[in-house]
């Protein structure tokens, strides 16, 4: 394996409301445009200032579009709030659906996490739709996630699923001044009708004791229409993480097998199919100074 080419999206400018620039996505619509995504703020810790950026190139990555904040995040529930990252699923022709995740900014003071209740500030999902390859965005929608009225961040792009559902993924967190245990899941939310109801949910990984935390998964589909989901583990009794572990399903998500240690320590990407039994995995190998690495299986 050898890097083709390299280069730069966007880069930050420091002393301005773009000085921190994190948490990108990238997506590749059919037509050949590349959509890029990141946070930009004053600084990475917090969230005054946040906002989500695009640009696109439409020369496989040489040149980029200067970026622009092209959503305008809304109030919930009478708080106002800023969009603290966005990840992009191409939908086919000149279709993009950008998944969107809103946090509470009523306080701006306030840390995003709150280190006495590991609670979070307010966080939602929302939904915007573009019909021209993302040159322009319909007006966020919110996402009704019920039976989750916890805040829900997301952990990467709605999935379009080999059945034409739509799968939104999300963990569960805990209200900001809770003071009861920290109930970990990742879950996935279906929609058979394009994001207008959520009816049917699974949740992909939880553990009743409380003890394992597996968390920032990242499902993909594979060539045979499997999903496979991977998931940065945290050993909460002994305060350390483990190996990335995994889960698959065959069914489109509504069940899933057995979790496995894959042997491979870190923070997982999604996984990537190269065949129909090649696949490739990119992570962040945290055992000493952190690299990011890539493997085949």
């Amino acid at each position: 394996m050898g890097i083709a080419d390299h280069g730069i999206v966007f880069r930050a400018e420091p002393g301005t409301d773009r000085s921190s620039c994190c948490f990108p996505g990238i997506c590749a619509l059919p037509g050949g445009r590349w959509l890029a995504t990141c946070r930009a703020a004053p600084t990475k810790q917090g969230t005054r200032g946040q906002h989500v950026l695009l640009s696109w190139s439409d020369d496989q990555g040489q040149t980029w579009t200067p970026p622009v904040a092209p959503f305008a995040p809304g109030d919930v529930d009478g708080k106002p709030g800023l969009f603290r990252a966005a990840f992009l699923t191409a939908l086919g022709a000149d279709e993009v659906l950008a998944t969107l995740y809103w946090v509470d900014h009523s306080d701006p003071d306030l840390p995003f996490f709150n280190e006495e209740t590991e609670g979070l500030l307010d966080s939602r999902l929302f939904l915007s739709r573009s019909s021209d390859s993302g040159r322009s965005w319909s007006e966020p929608q919110l996402v009704d996630t019920t039976p989750f009225t916890c805040p829900t961040p997301i952990t990467g792009p709605t999935l379009l699923l080999p059945n034409g559902e739509w799968g939104l993924q999300f963990e569960t967190n805990k209200r900001y001044y809770d003071l009861t245990p920290w109930q970990h899941a990742s879950v996935i939310m279906f929609s058979a009708d394009e994001g207008r109801t959520w009816p049917r949910h699974t949740v992909v990984a939880t553990d009743p004791q409380r003890r394992f935390f597996w968390w920032d998964q990242r499902p993909a589909i594979l060539s045979d229409g499997s999903l496979l989901d991977l998931f940065w583990t945290y050993d909460n009794v002994a305060g350390e993480y483990l190996n990335i572990h995994a889960r698959r399903s065959d069914d489109g998500g509504r069940s899933w097998g057995d979790l496995w240690d894959t042997g491979v320590p870190g923070q997982p990407a999604p996984a990537v199919s190269l065949s129909r039994e090649r696949l490739a995995l990119v992570y962040v190998d945290r055992t000493g100074a952190p690299a990011i690495m890539a493997r085949l299986s």
